[in-house]
């Protein structure tokens, strides 16, 4: 059976952690903070309508806070509705750029909506950007070497892998996204060693993607 490395990158993929942004302290926000936290814990619920209400009305009184367009933008992502998302996370930013706050956190998102949606250069730009604010950032480095997979640049990607080694991330797919760089730029041999040290880690709970892991290697 021969298996599509897209198909165990998309599987990687959707299982990222969203980053969260930050919100701002000023004091006159302090009467509607509440509906950042209710909306939240709404979103972690999936009661959509709820989170949806609760940020819909701080957007309205405070439409110029790039936290409004953010949590909108969130609300989308996690709904599904990645393209909704995208001119949300955008606004955000260019809203943040204004003030000379652009973000790790809100480029690994918009970044991640746009891969989500395969604009695999758009995406690739974005964490870039993460990566320029943060060098240490290690979801950064992780989220560019998938889109870098997925785009077949497979030493690009090793590098950002490595990186992300240097940093100490201990992510239970890096031996696996490791194999797939190795095996697609010419080091079979060692994409093998890899793939079966993430196998020997491999907690059971998705037969499928087993299944996966040992036809494609």
């Amino acid at each position: 059976m021969i298996v599509r490395p897209l198909l165990l990158l998309t599987w990687l993929f959707f299982g990222l952690t969203e980053a969260a942004y930050s919100q701002p302290q000023a004091s006159d926000y302090a009467s509607y903070e509440h509906l950042i936290v209710d909306g939240r814990a709404w979103l972690s619920q999936k009661r959509f309508d709820e989170a949806r209400t609760c940020f819909e009305k701080y957007a309205q009184k405070f439409g110029n806070d790039p936290l409004s367009y953010f949590l909108l933008g969130t609300l989308a992502d996690e709904s599904g509705d990645f393209v909704k998302a995208v001119p949300l996370y955008a606004k955000s930013l260019a809203i943040a750029k204004s003030r000379v706050l652009d973000s790790e956190e809100l480029r690994i998102n918009l970044g991640n909506s746009l891969l989500k949606l395969n604009y695999y250069d758009e995406a690739i730009f974005d964490y870039k950007r993460a990566i320029e604010i943060n060098d240490k950032s290690q979801l950064a480095h992780l989220n560019l070497s998938k889109a870098l997979l997925l785009k077949g640049r497979y030493s690009e990607a090793l590098s950002e892998l490595n990186r992300c080694t240097e940093l100490g991330l201990e992510a239970p797919d890096l031996p696996l996204l490791r194999a797939l760089a190795l095996k697609n730029s010419g080091s079979a041999k060692e994409g093998k060693k890899e793939a079966a040290r993430f196998l020997e880690r491999y907690d059971g709970k998705n037969p499928q993607l087993k299944k996966i892991v040992l036809d494609l290697f």
